[in-house]
């Protein structure tokens, strides 16, 4: 995230989010003629971090208490603007300086982007999304995520909006029948395919992810990753992505895995097509 946000001698950062030693390391990027300021929502948090960066030879590092939807409000504008806490929204794009850059962790259907924005005309362009995990916001910009826990609290359900799941209902359609589709399209072990996550989020309001326990796991879902397997959910039917059995390349001896789908309840089908 430091290296997205291009920080430059002299630059003005807003940190959302508190800590301390990322503050120190912007710190040290913008230098003596830099400003950074740190917000946290958190008491706790923005004591031990004043404390520590004073102790560690940052004490003009200033640290704010307060809701970072709008404790930064009069202390704009910034270049830079890095958020490290998992957010649904960017409500500081108008504290951002002309040609400045603003690093947020999107959070949607139950994934997490690291986001780089520019201006772009009227807009924003997000740049770079890239993988990763944050601790969701608090306070104003708080939201709350549907999730269904099923089987003996093996399985999770999770959906980003949407009417309520009903857990008993989508218990019920795992315990039915399942559809299969297969895509003919296959992956190496090493491949990255989470752009297609990105995809899929884009095109269905149902679009969310199904993880098992990590401890326990469970025997009554395949999915294609171990976490956050995109799904297609409704309060009584999910889709969800799965790979078939490994299989060799006949060509270049690679193990290689058929990218498939698996639906169940009364849209399974529907949803895993």
């Amino acid at each position: 995230m430091l290296e997205a946000a291009q920080l430059r001698p002299g630059a003005r950062v807003l940190e959302v989010g508190s800590g301390g030693y990322n503050a120190a390391l912007i710190a040290e990027l913008v230098g003596p003629e830099g400003v950074v300021i740190s917000v946290d929502i958190d008491s706790f948090v923005t004591e031990r971090a004043t404390r520590f960066l004073a102790e560690t030879g940052y004490p003009h590092v200033k640290v704010v208490l307060g809701d970072a939807e709008h404790a930064a409000d009069d202390l704009g504008p910034f270049d830079v603007i890095l958020v490290t806490i998992g957010a649904w929204d960017c409500p500081w794009g108008h504290l951002l300086a002309p040609g400045g850059r603003m690093i947020v962790p999107l959070r949607f259907g139950g994934l997490t982007r690291s986001f780089t924005f520019v201006r772009d005309g009227d807009h924003f362009a997000g740049l770079n999304p890239t993988v990763c995990g944050f601790i969701p916001i608090q306070g104003a910009g708080a939201h709350l995520e549907n999730l269904a826990v099923l089987v003996d609290r093996t399985v999770n359900l999770l959906v980003d909006a949407g009417p309520a799941l009903d857990a008993a209902a989508l218990g019920r359609a795992l315990d039915g029948d399942r559809t299969e589709y297969w895509t003919g399209v296959t992956v190496g072990y090493d491949d990255p395919f989470d752009t297609l996550h990105l995809w899929l989020a884009a095109q269905r309001e149902t679009f969310g992810v199904i993880w098992a326990d990590p401890e326990r796991g469970s025997d009554r879902i395949e999915p294609a990753m171990r976490w956050f397997t995109p799904a297609l959910i409704t309060p009584d039917s999910f889709a969800y992505l799965t790979m078939g059995p490994e299989h060799q390349d006949s060509e270049s001896g690679e193990r290689r895995y058929e990218l498939g789908a698996y639906g169940h309840g009364r849209l399974g089908d529907d949803l895993a097509r």
